[in-house]
C-alpha cells in the first residue's frame, strides 16, 4: 500500500455468522445461473449440494456458517473471493485491494477516489447479501497511516531493554506494551509481544511479573486467550509454580462474560485452562454456557466428570430444545454424539435417523470426535512435541504475529489498570 496516500480500511460485518448459504453456489457458478437451478442433485450448479448439507447441519437455516470448523474457512473464502471479484469488475480502474480474512485495505490517490472505491466494496458485498462494517471503516491519509514498526520495537525492547532493567523498568515496559495495545486497539501487539518472551524463554526467569501480564492481556484482548492458555498449561504440566487463586478467580470472569456473549472461542480456551487447574465451573457459568454458546463449549463443559448430573432442570430444558426432534440432524449434533459415545446423561433418549446411520456405526466403535486426554503437542522445527517436553510454550504453526484484533467487540480495556 506504500505508493497509495489514501487507504480504505474496512472489514465484512459478522462475516462468518452471516454467510448466505445460497450465496456458496453464487461464488462459483455466478448468481444469475446459480438462481435458475436449486436442485440438490443439479449437474451443473453441483455446490447446491453443498449448500443443502450447510443448512441440514443447523436446522434449516440460510444464515450463518459453523464458526472454528476448517470446512468453514474454505467456503467463506470461497464467497470472500467472489466478492472481490465482483469488486474489481465494477471498476476499470488498476485498484489494489488486499484482503485478509474478513480485513480489507484499498489503496487510492485521492480522497474523493478511496471514498468511491468504499462505495462499490460495499455494493458488491451487498450483492452476497452481506455489508461492511460501519464502525471499523475509515479512510486515512498518508500523514495518519501509523508506520507499522512496532513488532521490530517489540522485539528489540525484550531482547535488549528488558532483561538488563530494574523490577519497576520492566513493569513500565509491560505497561507500554499493554498501552500501545489499547491506542491502536490491536491486540496482535500483544501477541507478538507474548510470542517473544516465548522465543527469548523468559518465563521461568520473570514468572510472577508476566503471570500477571498474561493475565491483563486476556482481559483487556480476548483473542489473546489461546496464547495465554498454552502458556499456563505449559508452566502447569512442567511442574512450574502459579497462583491458581489468580487465574481461578480471572477465569470465572472471563468464562463467564465471554459465555453469555456466546464467544465460543474463548470459552473453550478458558474451559480447557480452568480443567488444568483443577477447577470445577460453578452452576452460574454452566448456566452461561448452555444457554448461549455454541455446541463445543457444551462438550467441554460436560467431559467434566458427571458434570451432566450438575445440570440444573431448567438448563437441561435449555439442552433439550437446543437438540431438537432430530438430534443428530441439527447445529448441536455434536453434543447429541458424544453425549451417547461417552455416556453422558440426558434429559430424554437420543436417537439416529436414517440420514445418520454412519454416525451410529461409529457410536457403537466407540468412536469420539474429541480426545479429551491426549497431550497438548506444540509445533517445533517441523514437528509436534508434547507440550511440557517442549522449550517453548507457543509454536511455529503461528508465526506471524496474528491477525488483527482492532475495534473488536468483545474487547475491552479491564484489567489495565491494577498494579502488577
Amino acid at each position: 500500500m506504500a505508493p497509495y496516500p489514501f487507504i480504505v480500511r474496512t472489514d465484512i460485518s459478522r462475516f462468518y455468522p452471516s454467510i448466505y448459504t445460497h450465496s456458496v453456489p453464487w461464488s462459483i457458478h455466478g448468481k444469475e445461473e446459480a438462481k435458475k437451478d436449486h436442485k440438490r442433485d443439479s449437474r451443473t450448479i453441483w455446490l447446491n449440494e453443498l449448500d443443502f448439507l450447510l443448512r441440514s447441519s443447523q436446522e434449516g437455516q440460510t444464515i450463518g456458517l459453523p464458526v472454528g470448523a476448517d470446512t468453514s474457512r474454505v467456503i467463506a473464502e470461497m464467497v470472500a473471493v467472489a466478492i472481490d471479484l465482483d469488486f474489481r469488475s465494477r471498476t476499470t480502474d488498476d485498484v489494489e485491494l488486499i484482503r485478509h480474512v474478513d480485513d480489507v485495505w484499498i489503496g487510492a490517490q485521492t480522497y474523493e477516489q478511496a471514498g468511491k472505491y468504499l462505495q462499490l466494496y460495499r455494493e458488491s458485498l451487498r450483492e452476497f447479501e452481506l455489508d461492511i462494517n460501519e464502525l471499523k471503516t475509515v479512510i486515512t491519509s498518508f500523514e495518519k497511516q501509523i508506520d507499522a514498526d512496532w513488532p521490530f520495537t517489540i522485539g528489540r525492547a525484550i531482547r535488549e531493554d528488558f532483561e538488563r532493567s530494574k523490577e519497576e523498568d520492566r513493569i513500565r515496559i509491560l505497561e507500554k506494551f499493554l498501552r500501545s495495545a489499547v491506542d491502536e486497539n490491536d491486540g496482535a501487539v500483544l501477541k507478538y509481544s507474548i510470542r517473544c518472551f516465548d522465543t527469548e524463554k523468559l518465563w521461568d526467569r520473570h514468572w510472577e511479573i508476566l503471570e500477571s501480564f498474561l493475565i491483563h492481556c486476556a482481559n483487556g484482548f480476548s483473542h489473546t486467550i489461546d496464547y495465554v492458555t498454552n502458556i499456563f498449561v505449559w508452566r502447569i504440566r512442567r511442574g512450574g509454580n502459579f497462583s491458581k487463586a489468580k487465574v481461578e478467580r480471572f477465569l470465572r470472569g472471563f468464562l463467564f462474560r465471554h459465555s453469555s456473549m456466546g464467544h465460543d472461542s474463548e470459552v473453550v480456551w478458558g474451559l480447557w485452562l480452568l480443567k488444568e487447574i483443577g477447577v470445577r465451573p460453578d452452576s452460574s457459568l454452566q448456566s452461561a454456557i448452555i444457554r448461549s454458546c455454541g455446541p463445543v463449549p457444551i462438550v467441554m463443559l460436560l467431559s467434566y466428570s458427571d458434570m451432566s448430573n450438575e445440570i440444573d432442570i431448567e438448563d437441561r430444558h435449555v439442552w433439550a430444545r437446543k437438540l431438537g426432534d432430530e438430534p443428530m440432524e441439527g447445529a448441536f449434533w455434536i453434543v447429541a454424539y458424544e453425549a451417547i459415545v461417552n455416556k453422558w446423561t440426558s434429559s430424554r433418549p437420543i436417537a439416529f435417523s436414517s440420514n445418520t446411520r454412519m454416525l451410529e456405526e461409529m457410536s457403537l466403535k466407540g468412536i469420539s470426535f474429541i480426545d479429551f486426554n491426549a497431550h497438548p503437542k506444540v509445533y517445533i522445527n517441523k514437528e509436534w512435541v508434547d507440550l511440557e517436553n517442549s522449550d517453548f510454550a507457543i509454536g511455529d504453526s503461528s508465526g506471524r504475529y496474528e491477525t488483527s484484533d482492532r475495534g473488536d467487540d468483545n474487547e475491552s480495556d479491564d484489567g489495565y489498570n491494577q498494579d502488577f
